[in-house]
């Protein structure tokens, strides 16, 4: 699925019979989901510690800042989970400008990296993009509060449905080797 496929789909949902053809036309819908996907697309990737998306930088030293240890997180995180040891225990943490400040020297920073490709989030991660957009656009381009409302609720009901298979995924199956340790953390 493309980010036009999504905005289509969340078009759809409205319903409004107007598609986009390109990212760049010059139509009132193609600039609505221009200004609201971005928004719509990280409000669901941090919505919740999705286990196909957590990352971890390598362990490594902070750098040492009066008794404490400074780590960086990487500069495509979307969202700093926090810090754990090499053996997966989470380390105590706090923000402090930009970097998460620790009394342990080795730690390796947990967060979710800015996914942009469609193509890689789960199917129902997908889905529920589409419909937090399209409650996004709908009180824009329809003057139904009503419908607006219904889009909201139907949003939140997607990101539900993606976290528990997300769940489900890091719980009981997937493809990963280390599954049953990440599970753990």
């Amino acid at each position: 699925m493309t980010k036009l496929d999504i905005w289509n789909r969340a078009l759809e949902l409205l319903p409004h019979d107007i598609a986009v053809a390109s990212d760049d036309e010059a139509t009132t819908e193609a600039a609505r989901c221009r200004q609201h996907y971005d928004a719509a697309r990280k409000a669901v990737l941090t919505a919740r510690e999705w286990g196909w998306l957590v990352e971890e930088t390598p362990s490594c030293c902070g750098a040492a800042l009066g008794g404490a240890w400074i780590h960086e997180p990487p500069p495509d995180a979307l969202l700093v989970l926090g810090l754990c040891m090499p053996d997966g225990r989470r380390v105590k943490a706090d923000a402090v400008n930009g970097g998460l400040r620790a009394m342990e020297p080795y730690a390796a920073v947990r967060y979710l990296p800015d996914s942009t490709d469609p193509d890689t989030w789960p199917f129902a991660v997908q889905e529920a993009v589409v419909a937090e957009l399209a409650a996004r656009i709908c009180p824009v381009l329809t003057d139904n509060p009503q419908r607006s409302l219904q889009l909201r609720q139907e949003a939140m009901a997607k990101l539900e449905e993606a976290g528990r298979q997300d769940a489900m995924q890091t719980a009981y199956g997937g493809d990963d080797p280390m599954k049953f340790v990440h599970a753990r953390r």
